[in-house]
């Protein structure tokens, strides 16, 4: 069972020319890369005041834009829709009366083809001005920070394997884009592909899905009972 990007099994980890095989590397040379993340762990301290819900987002005045300068340009938002994550969870932070959040935006994936995410003086540029806007909403940050770590979508290349970092594999645009992904059942035998680059597609609840077709797939293979 493969969890990494379908475009790393199929292009690196299998080699091989058979006719499926090339036909799974043509349909995924085919599809487009969902859109990337450019990400922020923040270790703060409590004020007693600015205390989140487990999921905020915060949009922009013109949404719009957002997706015209990821798509047509291929350059960073200047104001995005923010995503922040700020759990109650005391297993989540280093000690008592701190808290750690994960801010997300979207971003254009890494590379020749989109932007290139590997300057990191701008990247720490980037970083502040999200930083800039979440406080413009009334969020104190700076005066709490504690600590900092930056996650471009080169880094997430880098580090996931995810072609220019994308975050949810190939994208979903269009009424073909679901069956340019990679398929759970592998043409190889006994290799199955799950995550958000195989089917159903990316994002938590579809990838928990794919998992679930996996499993199933695995104990049909198997004559076990299904959960």
């Amino acid at each position: 069972m493969a969890n990494a990007d379908a475009s790393l099994i199929y292009k690196q980890l299998i080699k091989g020319e058979k006719r499926k095989l090339r036909r799974v590397r043509k349909n995924l040379a085919q599809a487009e890369k969902s859109i990337a993340g450019f990400s922020l762990l923040l270790g703060l301290r409590k004020d007693g005041a600015s205390t989140l819900n487990h999921h905020t987002i915060l949009f922009p005045e013109n949404y719009d834009a957002e997706f015209d300068a990821i798509f047509s340009t291929q350059l960073p938002v200047k104001k995005p829709t923010i995503y922040i994550c700020a759990p109650d969870d005391p297993q989540m932070v280093k000690g008592e009366g701190l808290e750690s959040w994960s801010v997300l935006v979207n971003a254009p994936h890494h590379g020749p083809d989109g932007f290139d995410w590997s300057d990191e003086s701008f990247a720490r540029s980037y970083a502040n001005s999200i930083i800039d806007q979440i406080e413009a909403r009334g969020i104190p940050v700076r005066d709490r920070l504690e600590s900092l770590t930056i996650r471009t979508p080169a880094d997430l290349e880098r580090t996931m394997n995810a072609p220019g970092g994308s975050i949810y594999g190939t994208s979903s645009n269009g009424a073909r884009a679901a069956f340019m992904r990679a398929k759970n059942r592998s043409p190889i035998k006994n290799l199955y592909c799950v995550g958000g680059s195989a089917h159903p597609g990316g994002g938590l609840p579809l990838v928990g899905m794919s998992g679930e077709l996996v499993a199933n797939a695995i104990g049909n293979a198997h004559n076990a009972p299904q959960r």
